[in-house]
């Protein structure tokens, strides 16, 4: 017992020096933190990157689009609508929706074509702001007399909606070749659930043992972490940087 009582002050002594050594590290990183946050505030530069997690958000209505339950949203089937392009000076493009809720134009293919192409993607491929005959589609139709275009792309759409149209319309019949626009912004929208400006939710993915798993309810995360992301600008400026280190040098999970 004494030999016990001689040793354990030296230790004591040592394992306290550790305490406010860590203690006072723990501090200094917390502070440096914070002090980042609030410049990153002062300064009003890398707003937060808020992600919406399945169930949190109703859908909205929209006079262009309808809520697809395996897709989020298409164009409303039947679609006839004038509406202002992106120049500002009072344009507008005519927007025509078929009875699957693919926007067509208003000279198609005959049924008869030889040869059927499936193009999908987001707005560009859907060709928002652009008229129908200017765009891929219309001028794929144009240019091959024996060929029937069918667009299932959609503006909005993430990555993960563009496979998803692809394998709903693959098969009906089997089209001779398949066009996938892909825009860097189309991996960003797989992380989130609900697109706020359309006001629908959409199909999010996770990775459970190597697989693609839908995302539920259960997925969401802690209400500590869910403020830091919704308030967090130092977050914020950490995610942008994994995007544009993934994108330009191909490093980490991007």
């Amino acid at each position: 017992m004494s030999a016990r009582a001689d040793a354990n002050p030296a230790r004591v002594a040592r394992l306290r020096r550790w305490r406010r050594r860590l203690t006072l590290l723990a501090l200094t990183v917390l502070f440096c933190v914070l002090a980042i946050e609030g410049g990153l505030w002062l300064l009003d530069r890398y707003p937060p990157l808020p992600r919406h997690y399945p169930g949190e958000c109703q859908n909205r209505s929209h006079p262009t689009f309808e809520a697809d339950a395996e897709l989020g949203w298409r164009t409303r089937p039947g679609l006839d609508v004038l509406l202002e392009d992106e120049s500002g000076d009072g344009t507008k493009v005519r927007y025509l929706g078929d009875r699957h809720g693919r926007r067509t134009g208003p000279d198609r293919a005959a049924e008869t074509a030889t040869r059927r192409i499936l193009l999908a993607g987001d707005s560009f491929v859907w060709a928002a702001s652009v008229a129908w005959e200017d765009g891929l589609a219309g001028r794929l139709e144009a240019h091959f007399a024996d060929t029937r275009v069918e667009n299932v792309a959609q503006p909005g759409f993430g990555l993960d909606q563009v496979v998803l149209s692809v394998e709903r319309h693959i098969l009906d019949p089997k089209p001779d070749l398949i066009v996938v626009g892909i825009y860097p912004h189309d991996v960003d929208r797989c992380l989130t659930s609900f697109r706020a400006d359309l006001g629908f939710n959409k199909p999010t993915f996770v990775l459970r043992d190597g697989e693609l798993a839908p995302m539920t309810a259960a997925d969401r995360p802690g209400p500590l972490w869910r403020l830091v992301e919704d308030h967090s600008r130092l977050l914020g400026l950490w995610r942008r940087a994994q995007r544009n280190v993934g994108f330009n040098h191909g490093i980490g999970h991007w």
